[in-house]
């Protein structure tokens, strides 16, 4: 009996001390750019886009975010939220003074978000539907496994390439000392043929720096002539060749989709570049005095 008793403190104690402060302000090692600024319109490699969201990104016109009414619009947690920098912050109970949540400070606009440890349930499905969602985390491990739903529609990338209200998030924040990994894995039944899985690396900044000042931002006619009732956007069936045409693939390649994430899909890449080169030497002009 002693010897069991024994065993169920020392687990216990193991597991307790398996939990690892995450919190600090992180810098980014910026070895994932292209989603948070460098993706081109019609890109959709590494994306398990279905038919639906193509053709909801290929609509997609980036002047809409100069309308009044989303000049100011959050970035919703299905996107890579964090950029240069990712402040972690304690959220203590105000009477105990335990730790019941994290606080992801600073995101675009200096919004916050809150990661809560206290083993509250998520709302029920009818509940109000947020840029940030609601996010529970557990500990498993050294691991921080946080689970994120009630999610509006916004986009994974900032081409356009869209998730829809029905995603979650389920994310992995793994730290191994001044290293911070996470693991971020979108699941969209509407727009996603498979789950998208996404990594980015931090790094501790051992000074101490002041929360950022609040963020105001001003609402302005952007495009003032545009007419009235107009809403930004590309016709149906639009096809966006510039980015395939500008890195040399054909522009079939550039559609994402399940199997093109595979390394099963490289003979067909190979065979689909191969023609379109050809394709490309027929139509080039001959020239024969010399001139490129």
């Amino acid at each position: 009996m002693r010897i069991a008793v024994f065993l169920a403190v020392v687990l216990t104690a193991n597991s307790a001390s398996a939990q690892i402060d995450i919190s600090g302000v992180w810098i980014s090692s910026q070895e994932n750019y292209r989603p948070r600024g460098n993706a081109g319109i019609g890109d959709y490699t590494g994306l398990p886009l279905n038919d639906a969201g193509r053709l909801r990104a290929d609509t997609w016109d980036a002047s809409i975010l100069s309308q009044r009414e989303r000049q100011a619009q959050p970035h919703n947690t299905q996107y890579y939220q964090f950029r240069s920098a990712a402040r972690i912050e304690k959220v203590l109970d105000p009477v105990t003074k335990q730790m019941v949540a994290y606080n992801l400070c600073c995101e675009f606009g200096n919004a916050d978000r809150t990661i809560w440890l206290d083993g509250r349930p998520h709302p029920p499905d009818y509940a109000e539907r947020t840029w940030q969602g609601f996010s529970t985390g557990k500990w498993v491990g050294n691991t921080l496994t946080v689970t994120t739903t009630h999610l509006r529609t916004g986009y994974i990338e900032r081409n356009g390439a869209p998730a829809s209200l029905k995603s979650t998030v389920l994310e992995h924040f793994i730290r191994h000392g001044d290293q911070l990994t996470l693991v971020q894995i979108v699941t969209d039944p509407a727009y996603f043929e498979m789950p998208l899985i996404r990594t980015m690396d931090f790094v501790l900044n051992p000074v101490i720096a002041n929360r950022p000042a609040g963020v105001r931002f001003e609402i302005v006619d952007e495009i003032p002539d545009l007419q009235k009732g107009y809403v930004a956007s590309y016709a149906l069936g639009t096809r966006h060749t510039d980015w395939a045409r500008f890195v040399g693939l054909p522009w079939e390649a550039s559609r994402g989709g399940k199997a093109a994430l595979f390394p099963e899909y490289l003979p067909t890449l190979r065979q689909m570049v191969k023609e379109y080169q050809a394709t490309q030497s027929r139509q080039a002009p001959n020239r024969t005095d010399g001139s490129r």
